[in-house]
């Protein structure tokens, strides 16, 4: 006896439930009701039919929902997530929530399309409303009566066909302005509610239908393969700049300031009394000073300004071959440099 690779019986019962979700209704009953949720007038044997036939979608429609709300809502369920209702309550709660929704966007745009002028209103629906307005003698009675239109005009497009005599009707309220329009309308909201709710209707069936095609394709080719490769110009790659906020620590990471280490007693060491430096306080007005390494000449004059509180005119620093820094600090000419060496004990 030759043995049955198991993974091939697997993968051909797969599909065949896939082609066939009630094989054993469509054996019991022979009659064209077993086939009234398989195959509906119209639906082509494809993707799109073997998505309606599952087990959970066959039982929504039992329930009684429309089938296009049910096609759209499955269709928009494998567009975002890739893959069918695996059961009937997840189904049920997104088609009541799709016909809430499809009563609150007709809804508004009833309102939407009553708030506009009467004018815009024949403008954008003109074309379909030669075609579907019916009663179109009750309409010219109704302007007559309001003195929309004249008793020669009234004759005038009487004996034509309804077409012609609705075009011709149209064109002639809307030169007669908004306010002929506005009664125009009102008579259709009035007497032809189903006509408005149509032609309210007309734009969402569109972007229904185009969102019903892009799903149809995503179901087809796959939900992955729009991806496009970047073109990358440059040899460098950087990360994006995304928002960096600022720190706001909740506490201090140092718990006191840091001291500041070069302060005025530490930029002056000691003044000089060599010869050279007692030459210097004589001749040129000038004190000389041995101060730290990493003090600047700003710094030194502020330190000496601190300390013996005597205004500077320029500083000039050197390093010794010792690696100390001596400064020549030149006093300003309001200063004598002798007092003021004698004052602070060099002399």
């Amino acid at each position: 006896m030759p043995r049955i690779n198991l993974y091939y019986l697997t993968d051909l019962i797969r599909k065949l439930t896939l082609s066939w979700p009630l094989p054993l209704q469509l054996l019991t009953n022979g009659d064209s009701s077993s086939r009234e949720f398989v195959d509906p007038p119209g639906e082509e044997r494809s993707e799109d039919a073997v998505m309606m036939n599952t087990a959970v979608v066959v039982s929504s429609l039992e329930m009684g929902f429309e089938r296009g709300l049910v096609k759209q809502t499955v269709q928009s369920k494998i567009l975002t997530s890739g893959e069918n209702y695996k059961t009937v309550q997840e189904l049920v709660s997104d088609l009541l929530s799709a016909e809430d929704q499809k009563r609150e966007e007709e809804r508004e745009m009833l309102a939407e399309e009553m708030a506009s002028d009467g004018h815009s209103f024949l403008k954008r629906h003109q074309a379909a409303l030669v075609q579907r307005l019916k009663s179109v003698e009750s309409v010219l009675e109704h302007l007559r009566e309001q003195n929309v239109i004249s008793g020669e005009e009234y004759s005038g497009l009487q004996g034509q066909s309804s077409q012609q005599q609705t075009a011709k009707l149209i064109d002639l309220v809307l030169t007669k302005g908004n306010a002929a329009a506005e009664v125009f309308r009102n008579w259709i909201q009035k007497n032809d509610v189903y006509l408005l709710r149509d032609l309210m209707a007309v734009p969402a069936k569109t972007e229904a239908k185009v969102k019903a095609l892009k799903a149809k394709k995503a179901v087809l080719k796959g939900v992955h393969s729009q991806r496009k490769k970047k073109i990358r110009t440059s040899p460098t790659f950087r990360r994006p700049k995304t928002l960096r906020l600022r720190r706001q620590p909740k506490y201090p990471r140092k718990s006191a300031p840091r001291r500041n280490k070069l302060d005025h007693y530490a930029i002056i060491k000691f003044p000089l009394t060599t010869e050279s430096a007692m030459k210097k306080i004589e001749d040129n007005n000038t004190l000389v000073f041995i101060v730290d390494v990493k003090a600047n000449k700003h710094q030194i004059k502020h330190a000496v300004k601190k300390l013996y509180d005597i205004d500077v005119a320029k500083v000039n620093t050197l390093i010794r071959p010792d690696g100390e820094k001596k400064a020549y600090v030149r006093l300003a000419p309001d200063y004598d440099a002798l007092d003021v060496a004698n004052k602070i004990g060099i002399i």
